[in-house]
């Protein structure tokens, strides 16, 4: 059983996440924003809830005591991350600086699995082969270029870590389609579904000797 923290753990993926998390016994810190919704966690003796800034050093110090496992979600998501580079650079890029230094500064070593995209490879769309972790990225909008930023803060951290490039999710919802289109029918990658994923990621818990690796998590045709 681990002591695991969850950022940005009030979220829809962390919802769903936390729950996987319980069901296989482990105790549960989430951290979320103090605007956020965290209902869902009342009652639950094994869950400990945190709200606070990401950016506020003091604050990660109590969450951070004693974890030994650390889902890094907390992230600006498209479309809002196009709004506003500067807010998206502070939250996941900044963010993620200030999570892995208060880390290093309470002298704990949790591993930490973060939660980045494959858009950071940008448009692939011209490429032959299979795209891997090794292909270069080469991000293309705010979003993609916060997380690749990310990414290098999180593998010179010194930490022990599993740099997870998500593919597109799907999430059962009634929404208009965007507009322009941005799926076709001869497109690269499959969308990945959101149980699929949080077993992937669940599986990450005990599996110690996955570590200082990027891997890709997509679905496949």
């Amino acid at each position: 059983m681990a002591e695991v923290l969850i950022t940005g753990g009030a979220g829809n993926f962390g919802r769903t996440l936390t729950h996987a998390l319980q069901n296989q016994g482990h105790n549960l810190r989430i951290f979320d924003l103090p605007s956020c919704d965290f209902a869902c966690f009342e009652g639950q003796e094994d869950t400990c809830v945190f709200s606070g800034d990401i950016l506020d050093s003091s604050t990660l110090k109590d969450v951070l005591d004693g974890v030994d496992l650390i889902f890094h979600l907390a992230a600006i998501l498209p479309p809002a991350s196009e709004v506003d580079r500067e807010r998206t650079f502070c939250v996941n890029v900044d963010g993620t600086r200030s999570l892995l230094d208060s880390c290093a500064s309470s002298g704990k070593r949790p591993r930490v699995i973060f939660a980045s995209s494959i858009s950071v490879y940008g448009d692939t769309s011209g490429e032959e082969g299979l795209i891997g972790p090794d292909h270069p990225v080469n991000p293309n909008d705010w979003y993609a270029e916060s997380k690749a930023q990310a990414e290098k803060i999180l593998i010179d951290s010194g930490l022990p870590y599993v740099n997870l490039r998500i593919s597109g999710i799907a999430i059962p919802e009634f929404l208009d389609p965007p507009e322009p289109w941005p799926f076709t029918r001869d497109q690269r990658i499959e969308l990945l579904a959101l149980a699929d994923l949080v077993d992937a990621m669940g599986s990450l818990v005990t599996q110690q000797n996955v570590s200082d690796r990027t891997l890709l998590l997509a679905g496949f045709r």
